[in-house]
């Protein structure tokens, strides 16, 4: 399966497009991260992808962040590992900041 993706607000910086969104997870969490590309964000090129807010429904689970050289969110446990695989993550959401072009 796939996050899904809802944008919330929409601006321009300068040159770039930004994209306020929360972002959904599944009940299986992939080993490597969710993928997420430009497109989740009605976007043609994302830039960077900032975790603003988890709403983590685990204790066990700590942070989140994004995997720019994969273009993926990788969830991170209270031990410092990424999330086993297939992890149900239905209950976690995150709010990002996507910047890019249109």
């Amino acid at each position: 399966m796939a996050v899904s993706v809802t944008i919330n607000d929409r601006d321009v910086w300068g040159k770039h497009h930004v994209r306020w969104a929360t972002v959904t997870f599944d009940g299986s969490y992939p080993t490597g991260g969710e993928a997420v590309t430009a497109a989740n964000f009605e976007l043609s090129e994302l830039k960077n992808v900032l975790v603003t807010n988890p709403s983590i429904d685990d204790e066990a689970i700590t942070s989140a962040l994004w995997d720019a050289t994969n273009s993926k969110i990788l969830v991170v446990d209270a031990a410092g590992a990424q999330e086993g695989n297939a992890t149900d993550l239905s209950a976690t959401t995150l709010k990002v900041i996507a910047i890019g072009v249109v």
